[in-house]
Formats: C-alpha cells, structure tokens, sequence
C-alpha cells in the first residue's frame, strides 16, 4: 500500500519537494528525470531511475548513520600521512565515532517507494549574489555550498579543464603538480562551488567560508567531515571493485557545543558519485559522455558568460539536446538499476551477488559500446 503524498511545493530538475505547510519535514520524490551540464531537465525519462536512486541513497545514509560501521574503524594509512594524523585527530572523526553522521533523513518507510521522508531545512533565496544572510549565524539552514572531494583525475573531470586555464589553482588545492588523466591523489582534494545561484560556480576556499558566514573552526569541521566521509565510502565502495573518483556532500547547520555542528542533506545517489569499474564509468558521467562535443554542448560555456538565463536564451535559438540513442538509454535504465541493487545489498548486508553483478556490467558495458556507434 502506497502512501498519499503531500502537494509539490518545489520541482528541480531531478526531484520534486511535497509537503504542508507548518510541519518539520517535507518529502523528497525521486525522479525518473536527469540533468547535466546544469542544464536543468533532459528531454528524456530514464524509467524506474527514482527508485533506483532512492534505493542507492538509501544504503549510502543507512551505512554513514550507523555507528557500528564507524566505533572501531581508523582512517586508511594508504593516504598522505600528515592528513591521516589530522583527520584522526579532528572533532570530525570524533563525533563520528560516537554518533555516526547525522542526515536530515527519517527512518524508510517502504510505503514510500521513490519517496524519502526528511528533516526541512530553509533554503534561503539569494539574489545578486547576495550572501549577508548567513553572516546572521543560522541554523536548520543549508549550506550555501556543494562540498566536492576527488580522489583523482578519471576521464571527463572537470579539474583538468579548469587546471589548464589557470596552472596555478593546483597549489590552491595541496598539489605540488598538475595531474594527468587517471592520476589518483594521495589524499581527498576538496572543492567548493555555489549551491544558491542559477549556474554552479567554483570558488576559492577563502570565498566559500566568507560567503557561508563559517568561521574557522566550523570551516575545519566542514572539511574534515567532508574528507573524512569521502575516504569511508571509497573504502566500502573498493570492497565491491568499483572505484570512487570524485561526488559531492550538500550540509545543513544545526546546533552545537561552542559552535554549530552540520547534518547530511540532499542525496548520494550515481548522479553525486562517480564510479568506475575497471575503468568503465557507472554514473551519470555515461550521459555526459553522449552529448560530449555536440553543438549544444560545446555552446553552453559560451552562453554561461553572456546571460544568467543562458538556458533560455540557448532555447530560443534552438540549441537544445537531443534526445538519448535508445540502446544508450536502455543501459542507463540497467545501470541505475544494477547499482542500486549491488550497493543496497553490499552497505546494508555486506553481501554481494558477484557473479550476477560482473554478468550485468558485461551486458551494460557491451550494450554501451553498441549504443555509442
């Protein structure tokens, strides 16, 4: 039996928000919708992706929520070892520790499908770039950043783009060179971009700890937090062979000791993470690698610079996507589908149908390779 939901307060491009008002939470409604290169919905509907991703996102909280997973675990000594000393020794680690990560998520009820029941967080509206508000010191309030950690340099990262404009962001970052394709770091880099304004934009960290009125030490546990649920998932995720290479954590404020403490919100679903196994991407990094290169695609940077409503613009000059090669499209349908399956049973059982998971990346990544001709 289904649950009726609530009316849709919000509609972004990949999920819808329901709720009442006066209550503490609302209702996040995964999609069947995608988006890329921030353009906002795609023309096409990957079936059964919300659940999919409700399902991926699901197992993700279950295991960093879990203090069992986190009270005798210590951070991999594979890592640059002045890193592993200090996120070993951080307020981060502890709290971890003693109360795994918090979410904004209440417990699944299976009434709700590709619905997640959770905490609402204001989101307040910021216009010119604008950021004042949070120099007030809110909680129950997002953080105006996504947090961007990455492992290294797969195919189709953005950093080598950025790094070949501007050499000298790497010393920004804590590399002493600039990486090449494949290249994997010796610890999580951490970036920061806007989460309020109409397109993403990269920012310093200077920039993102003034804009999000955070002081030094918050700044410190944000990033701690960050590089520290970074290397826990990258870990459990090697365990099943699959490489983590980069993803995004979005937080709210809450309250805290001395200084305000931070709660896991959104998602960490295939479109928050990029994975690979054996050098085959399974993440939404495989739709982007389709429009690669197309008119529509190589237009958008262009049109970024000229307007803050370029997609419109875009639209009325007919520079729009087209629509997904349908056997592409049939194996992003699997892929969704095999990843939710293999994460959910593996982070919340520990158990892995190897051999049903090795034949379906077979036929996705034969199905691909078809798909792309």
């Amino acid at each position: 039996m289904t649950m009726v939901l609530p009316e849709i307060l919000y509609k972004g491009s990949v999920k819808n928000v329901r709720g009442n008002a006066g209550e503490d939470y609302v209702f996040f409604e995964f999609s069947d919708r995608y988006s890329i290169f921030d353009w906002g919905e795609m023309p096409d509907l990957i079936e059964g992706k919300g659940e999919s991703l409700a399902k991926f996102t699901d197992a993700i909280y279950s295991f960093l929520e879990s203090t069992t997973s986190w009270k005798e675990w210590s951070i991999p000594d594979i890592y640059n070892k002045y890193v592993v000393d200090a996120l070993q020794s951080s307020s981060a680690f502890k709290k971890l520790q003693e109360n795994g990560m918090r979410t904004h998520r209440f417990p699944h009820d299976a009434r709700l499908g590709n619905c997640w029941k959770v905490k609402k967080v204001n989101v307040p509206e910021i216009k010119n770039k604008k950021y004042e508000f949070f120099l007030t010191k809110p909680v129950d309030t997002l953080v105006p950043l996504e947090v961007i950690f990455r492992f290294g340099t797969p195919s189709g990262s953005s950093l080598l783009k950025r790094l070949k404009k501007n050499p000298d962001y790497m010393y920004s970052l804590g590399l002493k060179q600039a990486p090449q394709e494949m290249d994997f770091f010796d610890r999580p880099v951490i970036e920061f971009s806007t989460k309020l304004e109409s397109s993403d934009r990269y920012i310093s960290a200077v920039e993102a700890m003034q804009m999000a009125g955070l002081s030094q030490d918050e700044f410190n546990l944000l990033q701690s937090y960050a590089s520290i649920l970074a290397i826990k998932l990258r870990e459990k995720f090697a365990q099943m062979d699959l490489e983590l290479w980069d993803g995004k954590f979005e937080f709210s404020f809450i309250e805290g000791i001395n200084q305000r403490d931070f709660l896991l919100v959104d998602s960490m679903g295939p479109d928050e993470v990029r994975l690979t196994y054996q050098n085959m991407h399974l993440s939404k990094e495989v739709l982007r690698q389709v429009y690669v290169g197309s008119d529509w695609h190589t237009k958008i940077d262009e049109y970024k610079l000229k307007s803050d409503n370029w997609q419109q613009e875009m639209k009325s000059e007919k520079l729009e996507p087209t629509l997904l090669p349908k056997n592409v499209k049939e194996s992003v349908v699997a892929m969704y589908q095999l990843l939710a399956d293999s994460v959910g049973s593996y982070f919340l059982n520990g158990k892995l149908a190897e051999d049903k998971f090795l034949t379906m990346v077979k036929d996705l990544k034969e199905s691909l390779a078809k798909g792309s001709k």
